[in-house]
């Protein structure tokens, strides 16, 4: 089992909201499930598993009645060892989107039993409006991504002294040991290409070869292809696989910009935002908007018809390309790898609690990522090759006297040290330069145009 970050939330959830079901979301195959279970395991709890998908019986239960006492006795009925009123025990109702009556039901059985109640979805944002009443205030939502850079390091077993290190150069901003800095850079790039899709990370821990993880990659690709197919509404869907097919080509160009009419000639925002949404819902991709002045608040200045769209994961984003993996774990400049770093980024940036935005102007240039730290903006530029103080844009954005600015970071291969009020610090360093300074969002994977019913 793979150590997870989240297990501590877990706990949290476990210890201190004992009147509200927890709801695990995330993308499939994030690991939500094996996650549970583990917890189950490490605090001796009695666990109860109804998965909606695998079983489609179970969702029987909560069809015809809403009555708690009446779900509880069916719930007895197929676990007749199991008591149902007792706080060692925990629910798990698994692919809970297949059966949205049983989320319904959620907030009347939390009040009716001891035991305790999780719920993990894959595409439950994805399939929100199929719910009739969403249990606000009596569940906890907790987002699942791939395992970060952190988690990665302890799958491959690096040394907890190494990683306190790091932590420690990040948040006093001094230079990493230069016998580490070299090292750390190929832990990263190898991260980059196999990603953290826990089955994915599981098979590179075991093999120590980056190459066996491709056919585990190729099949993530399907699976969330068949996905779209079998879940998305049959109006949209041809647009959602165009989407999604074409999110690595679009994320190789100059500007990384998503354009519209790589869907559909001379497609309209509006026509196509569904399907967007979708894709966001479902977790499978990270929208970056832009936004038209780098000030505080953000979401006042958004622009949501230009934006990026990043996948969940780099490794998945990797895989579509054969032979750019090797490239990247052997720092090869004969391929630009911008997109990948950038897409990296996006997703430290996501699950570190960060909403993702980005800035671009004819007469400032692109600023990567523009992060809102409180009431505070940082600046971010990713940099993949040897110029990574070449940074026009962040310079002329810095020279706006009504703009200021928290942090300048620019992320790079150099060791870390501070020029001209721009911090520079080594890509890895990245998941702990940015965490913590931010509260995490409420409810992930937001979209403007997700329909919330009545």
């Amino acid at each position: 089992m793979l150590k997870r970050k989240a297990m501590k939330e877990i706990r949290h959830w476990f210890e201190q909201e004992k009147h509200k079901a927890l709801c695990i979301l995330g993308a499939r195959q994030t690991g939500k499930t094996t996650l549970v279970r583990e917890f189950a395991r490490k605090m001796d709890l009695t666990l109860v598993e109804l998965n909606f998908l695998s079983d489609p019986s179970a969702a029987l239960i909560f069809q015809g009645t809403p009555d708690p006492a009446q779900i509880l006795l069916q719930l007895s009925y197929r676990n007749p060892e199991v008591d149902l009123d007792s706080e060692k025990t925990l629910v798990l109702f698994d692919e809970i989107q297949e059966c949205p009556e049983a989320r319904t039901a959620v907030k009347f059985l939390v009040e009716s039993s001891k035991c305790r109640f999780v719920e993990t979805g894959s595409l439950l944002g994805a399939r929100l409006k199929d719910i009739r009443s969403v249990p606000v205030g009596y569940e906890l939502l907790m987002n699942l991504y791939p395992l970060d850079f952190e988690e990665f390091m302890w799958a491959t077993r690096i040394n907890p002294q190494i990683i306190e290190t790091l932590k420690n150069c990040a948040l006093q901003s001094v230079p990493v040991p230069e016998y580490l800095h070299g090292k750390m850079l190929e832990l990263f790039r190898t991260y980059m290409a196999v990603g953290g899709m826990p089955a994915v990370v599981q098979r590179f821990a075991d093999t120590g070869n980056p190459g066996e993880v491709q056919t585990l990659l190729d099949s993530l690709w399907v699976l969330y292809q068949q996905d779209i197919v079998k879940y998305a509404d049959i109006r949209d869907r041809p647009w959602i696989l165009t989407i999604f097919d074409n999110i690595p080509s679009e994320l190789m160009k100059p500007n990384s910009r998503f354009m519209l009419n790589s869907v559909r000639s001379k497609g309209r925002y509006t026509a196509l935002e569904p399907s967007f949404a979708w894709l966001t819902e479902a977790g499978i991709a990270l929208p970056c908007i832009n936004v038209t002045e780098p000030v505080f608040p953000l979401q006042l200045r958004e622009k949501r018809s230009i934006f990026k769209f990043f996948l969940l994961d780099t490794g998945l984003l990797c895989s579509r390309y054969k032979g750019v993996s090797l490239e990247i774990i052997q720092n090869s400049h004969r391929t630009n790898w911008g997109g990948f770093l950038e897409n990296m980024a996006a997703q430290i940036l996501c699950a570190s609690g960060y909403s993702l935005f980005y800035y671009n102007s004819r007469k400032h240039g692109e600023i990567d990522f523009v992060l809102e730290e409180g009431s505070r903006i940082s600046l971010i530029e990713m940099k993949s090759g040897r110029g990574y103080r070449n940074h026009a844009a962040l310079n002329n954005v810095m020279e706006v006297p009504s703009w200021n600015f928290h942090r300048r970071l620019v992320f790079c291969e150099a060791n870390v040290f501070t020029e001209d009020g721009i911090g520079y610090y080594p890509w890895y360093l990245m998941p702990f330069v940015v965490s913590g300074n931010v509260t995490p969002k409420e409810i992930p994977f937001s979209f403007e145009s997700l329909q919330i019913p009545e």
